[in-house]
């Protein structure tokens, strides 16, 4: 995931480059599309900054990091359960449900700022036609962004409210 975000990146930037007169705060497609693919990680990278300097430029890994950090949780957490590994990491009750609070508040959190954005900007949405007729005078990068935070924030309500009322999100059919 990290290297397809990392050609998404590129590719962002490509854009925005020949962006500069359309808008005066771009958000490329492909940042959109990365925000889609790689959602909570994406979010929270772009409020880190890790610099490195390559070629001569400043550039901000923060996302990256974030993207690996996220995607490696979730192999993680499918790895425990294919391996039907029962006993939690964390023991301590009050400790788990508070973090799982947490996680239940980013995504509501994730989930109202897409759904503010949509019900603010929908006309924007219904400029749909315009960008098939003329795909290079239009950055989606916004409506996309707005669609994928309201769809990882519902798949964050989900697993972290099922694992606060105590439910079994899914259950490996080849152990008992």
């Amino acid at each position: 995931m990290a290297a397809l975000t990392t050609v998404l990146l590129y590719l962002d930037e490509v854009w925005l480059s020949r962006a500069a007169g359309y808008d005066d705060m771009p958000v490329g497609s492909a940042q959109g599309l990365a925000a889609l693919l790689d959602g909570p990680g994406w979010f929270i990278g772009h409020y880190s900054w890790v610099p490195v300097h390559i070629l001569g430029e400043d550039v901000n890994l923060g996302p990256l990091v974030w993207v690996a950090i996220f995607w490696s949780w979730v192999g993680w957490l499918l790895d425990r359960r294919l391996l039907g590994t029962a006993p939690p990491v964390i023991r301590t009750r009050w400790l788990r449900r508070s973090l799982y609070s947490v996680g239940f508040s980013l995504a509501l959190l994730f989930l109202l700022t897409g759904a503010m954005f949509i019900q603010r900007e929908y006309e924007v949405f219904l400029r749909l036609g315009r960008f098939l007729r003329s795909p290079w005078r239009f950055l989606l990068g916004r409506e996309i962004t707005a669609v994928a935070g309201v769809l990882w924030g519902m798949v964050g309500l989900y697993y972290f409210g099922a694992k606060l009322l105590g439910l079994r999100i899914w259950h490996n059919p080849s152990r008992p």
